[in-house]
């Protein structure tokens, strides 16, 4: 297996799993690499650390549960945090504000200072996703010219 499938598949592996708790002692035995291995590679090749990688991918998806009835606790748990303040912590360290503030925004309740903020970190995070989607997008390109010419 070649680096970017290697990437891919974790890739898709976090994706899978957003409701879980991902260990990454864990997903280095799954997929058969050494922990240090597997974070520098995924550090150099995607460009962050695979636990913000997690956290951003756990927040990205939270975002659509936040406007709903569900408490915040609900919303961390069934999301795969394991505690309702380290999802604040995550939360907060993605968006730049709270849970809560996040849920007033989208009530459109909350300061322009805070809409401020969470605008400009949203748009940071679809940047991020926007060079993801390129990254797969590459890898899949490569991989379909590496097969016609097989």
């Amino acid at each position: 297996m070649n680096i970017d499938e290697l990437f891919s598949q974790i890739i898709n592996y976090i994706n899978d799993h957003l409701y879980e708790e991902i260990n990454i002692t864990e997903l280095a035995m799954y997929f058969g690499y050494e922990k240090s291995y597997l974070m520098k590679a995924f550090k150099k090749r995607i460009g962050m650390p695979i636990k913000s990688y997690i956290n951003n991918r756990k927040v990205m998806n939270v975002l659509t549960y936040l406007n709903s009835d569900d408490s915040l606790l609900k919303v961390a748990l069934n999301n795969g945090f394991n505690s309702l303040e380290y999802f604040s912590e995550i939360f907060t360290k993605e968006v730049g504000v709270s849970p809560s503030i996040y849920r007033k925004y989208l009530n459109n309740t909350c300061s322009e200072e805070e809409k401020s903020i969470i605008n400009e970190y949203l748009t940071k995070l679809q940047s991020f996703n926007i060079s993801l989607l390129q990254y797969r997008v590459q890898y899949v390109e490569n991989k379909s010219l590496s097969l016609k010419f097989e």
